[in-house]
């Protein structure tokens, strides 16, 4: 794994057994094409920035 952010806060997830949601491309391919699906039929689909990265992370509090 990537010496990374994302990489230690996946690592400390997966340490607790904490389940996580990702759409990263890499990770989860399908829900990444479905997403840019959707996004497309809302004419969404143009990208804000010219990037391939997508740094966001969100977390519910108990």
């Amino acid at each position: 794994m990537p010496f990374t952010e994302g990489a230690v806060v996946l690592r400390r997830l997966n340490e607790r057994g904490t389940p996580y949601f990702t759409a990263s491309r890499a990770r989860a391919p399908e829900i990444y094409d479905r997403l840019r699906d959707v996004k497309r039929s809302m004419a969404l689909g143009l990208p804000l920035r010219d990037s391939h990265d997508n740094p966001m992370i969100f977390f519910n509090l108990p």
